[in-house]
């Protein structure tokens, strides 16, 4: 299975070096950063540890995201990093394995499994990945997680 890792990132020098080699190399066909034209070298580091950096100066995750799976190259699978470590590079084995097996087409990592630090994310991103959540369990089987709601 072909795995292609896409981290968008803007002024990540900090920890991008860390989330590229925790990333598990056996398992990964190819790393590409999509970079917002960072002023701190963030794409030099990225490069520097063998990422494909592609630069993409309109701003927004989403756009980055977007612009990564424009430049993958033939993957199976496409996984979703942030280049700040709020996610966890090893996990990515466990991550992929339900699709590996055919058990999944779509698995979610969570980083809310040990609660959410008041300010770790802006109300907007707290909002988006709950209705997110709510829609995709709806349209897992058809029905709302939430007794006593209805579409």
């Amino acid at each position: 299975m072909r795995i292609t890792v896409v981290i968008p990132t803007c002024n990540e020098a900090g920890s991008i070096a860390r989330v590229l080699e925790d990333i598990p190399t056996s398992l990964v066909s190819e790393v590409l950063v999509v970079d917002a034209v960072s002023t701190d070298g963030t794409a030099d580091i990225a490069a520097a540890h063998g990422a494909r950096v592609i630069f993409e100066p309109r701003r927004g995750y989403g756009r980055a995201c977007l612009t990564g799976l424009a430049q993958a190259r033939s993957p199976d699978t496409i996984v979703f990093l942030d280049g700040d470590y709020s996610d966890r590079p090893g996990e990515l084995g466990r991550l992929v394995e339900p699709i590996r097996q055919g058990r999944a087409d779509i698995v979610l990592g969570s980083r809310m499994t040990g609660g959410l630090f008041p300010g770790a994310m802006p109300w907007h991103a707290v909002f988006g990945n709950r209705l997110a959540a709510v829609a995709l369990w709806r349209f897992r089987d058809g029905s709302w997680p939430i007794p006593g709601c209805a579409v």
